[in-house]
């Protein structure tokens, strides 16, 4: 198997893999040759198929039959292979290729010492009866742990004899003392910084114990410095979910020459030169780097071109350069409250790269030719190297105040056309709206930080026309990219979601039962959108959505072309922003090297299907990163704001009841808390099992899932970054 040397290998099957596997357990099938199996499967999956075979037969799924020509599924296989996602109650859920469909759940005293995200090999229970939820779900215990995830570990040092621990921080699944390891000539090597008592540091575990049965023994990596030599605000969450420091100053130094040769005309007169055509960014008010410009003309024939214009990274980063190398790495620029971790250096994503206003630019662009709204209908697409002269930067907050007809643009120019825009995305979006595409947007939480990155604010920004008009124009372009490659066979990345699993809808059935919505069964993507539209507007709207999204599969990339089931669309991709996802600069490569244009590369399918699982990991991470800075710095400035007796009584709607309290999402700031049992009786409530309520022992008033109720803050826990709060009394 080919490998690129910026991407980690991985245990997981690959798509081929599994469309040979899915090809063999297909009923009354004789053993298989390699040249069968060829012509039963889809012409895409055809290549690397022996590759496949190797993988599948390495994991045990397969066996040779007939001499050692032919292959058939291997029979009595009672164990499993996935990843483990803990729950920070104790138990997890491990999801398994051989298992489509079914998260299967493994209770506390099942998982040993496994740690969150290990590849777990696992049998299942007889009972399906060990789940909390009280739901029909596939239970087992895990056997094996098949390969340990990358567990960064941090926390305070503290000394005791003549042993170093470390004591993990912030700690949301319990984990015990580690004890660090003797021999750290490993960490020598690396130039660790000698442990001092109480200093935060990172720690990478070497010996597991299981749950309750001793420590854990680590390695340490990292010692952070103090606070007064500048550290970043968020060294925490940046070292466990590895994401990436400084870039190196040879890289720098590549990047500076770059920037140097821009003004270079070499290639203009391979390009098509739209400067003339007006074109217009439109990003948030802090952006810093802007990929991506639109423009619309009316043709004299009466029809609209649509030209969505993307910075053209792929001209001066090159496959196989440093600075290629490093994107890779890093998979996608990380967006921190108050701080950027780009994929590209500065002077490339927010100088040389950014289409500034009134400065020439290189692009590729997607024209697309329409008929006027309404039910704008797609008579042509190209693809063009390109030229243009942004000419304006517009914010969303200025297109939307043009668009609500509260305040003209600044520059009147720019008027008609953004009209036009907003009614060709407007009628876009209802026409993929009707196919059956499912709104999962929720509201975007802001964090406004100062210098220090202190929160100053926090703000909910829901989606708007403004923000709906740029993702049906960049969603447009994907489209016409990924329709072009499905067309000719262009291998590249395409940007799948799976249908959720059933065992998802079962239990999002329940859910929305237990919220008192009332509605018909969910099987469908219509049930589902359908659903979201009734209660659009509701307290219980944000709880809902949440509860239909993680019903969902998660996107991921993919060599394989398979259906996006959140967007109703057959093929999908990822175009418009290589400045910030190496997946979008690999899918520029491929088009460059369809149109017959320079700088153009297809991978390999074992090397896509690599940088696939790779890329899914590191945005993955960067997610995770993002989610949990935001959620940090809402509960300080929350815990801020109570302490100094600022904070008044906020709405939440009621997620969960159970004997053992009540667990609420605030609605403004979109965080859930829990309200413990304790603090309910004190407040005169009590549990009803029957009907599973706590109701109020003065009468009338009842806490049920979907209700809503007044709390305060009763205590911010940020080592378990747990919420508490308790129901708000006048006078209190």
């Amino acid at each position: 198997m080919q490998h690129h040397p910026g991407l980690p290998k991985s245990h997981a099957l690959s798509p081929q893999a599994r469309s040979v596997l899915a090809c063999l357990r297909q009923p009354g099938h004789p053993p298989l040759t390699a040249q069968e199996l060829g012509r039963r499967l889809p012409r895409k999956n055809r290549k690397g198929l022996q590759s496949a075979l190797n993988e599948l037969e390495r994991a045990g799924l397969i066996r040779k039959a007939g001499g050692g020509h032919s292959y058939l599924v291997a029979k009595g296989k009672k164990n499993y292979i996935g990843r483990l996602s803990l729950n920070p109650r104790g138990f997890g859920f491990v999801q398994c290729d051989e298992l489509p469909g079914s998260d299967v759940m493994i209770p506390a005293r099942h998982i040993g010492s496994a740690l969150h995200g290990d590849l777990v090999s696992i049998s299942l229970l007889p009972s399906t009866k060990e789940t909390p939820d009280q739901g029909t779900r596939l239970a087992g215990r895990i056997n094996h742990i098949q390969e340990r995830a990358d567990h960064r570990i941090t926390g305070i040092l503290r000394a005791e004899g003549d042993h170093w621990w470390l004591m993990p921080s912030p700690n949301r699944f319990g984990l015990p003392a580690i004890r660090l390891s003797g021999n750290q000539q490993d960490a020598a090597q690396q130039e660790i910084a000698t442990p001092v008592e109480g200093a935060w540091a990172m720690c990478r575990i070497v010996e597991w114990t299981t749950a309750g049965e001793g420590s854990p023994v680590g390695l340490l990596t990292r010692v952070f410095p103090p606070a007064s030599e500048g550290r970043s605000p968020y060294f925490l969450i940046e070292a466990r979910n590895g994401l990436p420091g400084p870039f190196p100053e040879e890289l720098e130094r590549e990047a500076g020459r770059l920037a140097k040769m821009a003004d270079s005309s070499a290639d203009e007169a391979a390009r098509v030169d739209l400067r003339k055509i007006r074109t217009i960014t439109i990003d948030p008010t802090d952006a810093g780097d802007f990929d991506d410009a639109i423009s619309l003309e009316v043709l004299p024939d009466g029809n609209w071109l649509l030209g969505v214009h993307i910075a053209d990274v792929s001209h001066f980063v090159q496959p196989g350069s440093g600075l290629d190398r490093e994107a890779c790495a890093r998979g996608n620029s990380v967006y921190l409250p108050g701080k950027m971790i780009p994929m590209l250096p500065k002077v490339l994503c927010q100088d040389l790269l950014s289409l500034r206003p009134h400065e020439d630019r290189r692009t590729i662009s997607v024209l697309l030719e329409y008929t006027p709204p309404p039910n704008a209908v797609l008579r042509g697409r190209t693809f063009e190297l390109t030229l243009i002269r942004s000419a304006g930067r517009l914010t969303y907050e200025q297109v939307e105040g043009f668009l609500k007809g509260a305040k003209p643009l600044p520059s009147p120019t720019l008027e008609p056309d953004l009209n036009r825009l907003a009614d060709l995305a407007g009628d876009l979006r209802a026409q993929r709206m009707a196919h059956g595409a499912v709104d999962l947007d929720v509201p975007e939480l802001e964090v406004v930080v100062d210098p220090a990155f202190e929160p100053l604010d926090v703000r909910s920004n829901p989606a708007d026309t403004s923000h709906r008009l740029i993702e049906e124009m960049m969603l447009a372009a994907n489209k016409a990219v990924a329709d072009e490659f499905q067309a000719h066979n262009v291998p590249c990345l395409f940007r799948v979601h799976d249908a959720p699993p059933l065992d998802r809808l079962m239990r999002l059935n329940r859910e929305v039962a237990e919220l008192g919505l009332t509605t018909r069964r969910l099987r469908h993507r219509s049930d589902l959108q359908r659903l979201i539209d009734r209660y659009a507007g509701t307290p219980v709207e944000n709880t809902l959505r949440f509860h239909v999204l993680r019903a969902m599969s998660r996107a991921c990339y993919s060599p394989e072309v398979r259906a996006h089931y959140g967007l109703a669309e057959s093929q999908y991709l990822h175009f418009t922003s290589p400045i910030r996802r190496y997946a979008d600069l690999l899918v520029h490569r491929a088009l460059r090297h369809w149109k017959g244009w320079p700088h153009g590369q297809v991978q390999e399918p074992d090397i896509l299907n690599q940088a696939a699982l790779h890329l899914t990991d590191l945005e993955g991470k960067a997610q995770e990163a993002e989610r949990e800075a935001t959620r940090l710095l809402t509960m300080q400035y929350l815990d801020r704001r109570h302490r100094a007796g600022q904070l008044p009584p906020m709405e939440a709607v009621i997620r969960t009841v159970h004997p053992d309290g009540v667990a609420v999402e605030l609605l403004e700031y979109m965080l859930n808390a829990s309200i413990h049992p304790a603090e309910l009786s004190r407040c005169g409530y009590k549990y009803m099992r029957k009907l599973r309520c706590y109701q109020s022992r003065k009468g009338g008033d009842s806490l049920f899932t979907g209700g809503t109720i007044q709390v305060q803050i009763k205590r911010v826990d940020f080592e378990a970054r747990e919420l508490w709060v308790r129901p708000a009394i006048r006078g209190r």
